[in-house]
């Protein structure tokens, strides 16, 4: 099945992804934390919130974990980001 423009993408623990979301993605051996880009039919396009190792990242949904709330605000806090 192709994904129409409609289709709904999920993480790993089937939250919904979207194009605001932060997400938990591991790169290169590490998780990073990073935000949405664009979305393709089969993966996502994201880049990590820092910028300290360069150009977009692309992966699939079921490779990432959504961040929100409380997560997210631990996270960025611990590592000095900006939201």
């Amino acid at each position: 099945m192709i994904p129409g423009p409609n289709t709904e993408y999920v993480d790993y623990f089937n939250q919904v992804i979207t194009e605001k979301s932060k997400l938990l993605v591991a790169v290169s051996g590490k998780l990073k934390i990073c935000k949405v880009v664009k979305m393709n039919r089969k993966s996502i396009v994201v880049t990590e919130l820092d910028f300290k190792n360069g150009g977009p990242i692309r992966t699939t949904p079921e490779n990432t974990v959504v961040l929100s709330g409380e997560e997210l605000t631990v996270l960025a806090l611990r590592r000095g980001l900006k939201l």
